[in-house]
């Protein structure tokens, strides 16, 4: 594969511009584990997001940081 993924380019063009800043959401139920415990409430840039979480992945939902098998947890955009 050349360069980055098509749906990771075309979200950074679209937007990174409107949208600056992320935050890790967490479900906290009795499935969570500690390391998404840890990153729950965390905001992110784009930049931060794609170098902290190797599998990021992009959606037209959010960012899902896939830090562990089954991991349920996405980062939403940062609305001010």
């Amino acid at each position: 594969m050349l360069g980055k993924p098509l749906n990771l380019f075309v979200f950074e063009l679209l937007f990174e511009q409107e949208f600056n800043r992320y935050v890790y959401v967490a479900l906290f139920d009795d499935r969570v584990c500690p390391e998404c415990e840890r990153w729950a409430n965390t905001p992110f840039t784009l930049a931060q997001a794609k170098d902290t979480f190797p599998y990021l992945e992009v959606t037209d939902f959010g960012l899902y940081p896939h830090i562990h098998q089954n991991c349920r947890c996405i980062m939403l955009p940062v609305v001010e």
